[in-house]
């Protein structure tokens, strides 16, 4: 595994689920975990890492104040930010009407890498972070 730390941040306006994330990154991956609750947080916390961006942003569509299509348009308008991998989080079911537009609009951007359906377990979170960064998971 790379010696290097990656830095993440989780946005989920529900403190149950930025929780569960924080612990299963911090005990599987060498990474930094920081943890915005609305959309309008989560840009000035990747904002504020500019020049030196996040490796993952893990991201929940349905979030106060700038939601998560509102966030990565945001994003696009940044050289840096738009480098940005991101792994969205929904409750909505995958095979919903209204996940299946929302995806649609998520589609076009690059950034977005994949997606996870809320409940998830840890392993089903951790498979999918591995995927994007590229880092083993320490065994359990």
């Amino acid at each position: 595994m790379s010696d290097i730390q990656k830095h993440i941040l989780v946005v989920d306006d529900e403190q149950e689920v930025t929780e569960q994330i924080k612990r299963a990154l911090i005990h599987s991956f060498n990474c930094a975990v920081d943890i915005a609750y609305n959309g309008k947080e989560a840009l000035d916390k990747m904002e504020k890492e500019n020049p030196d961006p996040y490796d993952l942003l893990i991201l929940d569509i349905l979030i106060p104040k700038l939601n998560g299509m509102e966030v990565c348009q945001a994003m696009i308008k940044d050289q840096t930010l738009m480098k940005i991998p991101i792994l969205l989080v929904s409750i909505l079911p995958l095979n919903s009407d209204d996940f299946q537009k929302s995806l649609n609009k998520f589609s076009e951007l690059a950034m977005v890498r994949d997606v996870l359906e809320k409940p998830f377990s840890d392993d089903a979170l951790l498979a999918k972070v591995k995927k994007i960064i590229g880092q083993k998971v320490e065994p359990q």
